[in-house]
């Protein structure tokens, strides 16, 4: 199976390019896509990603609050 990956990045260009990386991996699933840490963690529970590769600077909630919240109500996701 391969391991589920919920990426967050607030660039819209380093989304795709991150993705399509990530994707040339057949043991990697992307599962999904945000552009907030808000955005992310709305997310969680949809796509129950086990590893989340987060930006650090973004807007309305940055990749260290994001951190932060995901390890407090998810004991599962890696963040990277």
């Amino acid at each position: 199976m391969p391991i589920r990956v919920l990426l967050v990045e607030d660039s819209p260009i380093a989304q795709i390019i991150l993705k399509r990386i990530l994707e040339t991996c057949p043991q990697i699933e992307v599962v999904g896509t945000a552009s907030t840490g808000l955005e992310a963690l709305a997310m969680i529970p949809e796509v129950e990603p086990e590893v989340i590769c987060t930006d650090l600077h973004m807007p309305q909630m940055d990749g260290l609050a994001l951190t932060m919240e995901v390890m407090d109500r998810y004991p599962r996701p890696i963040l990277i």
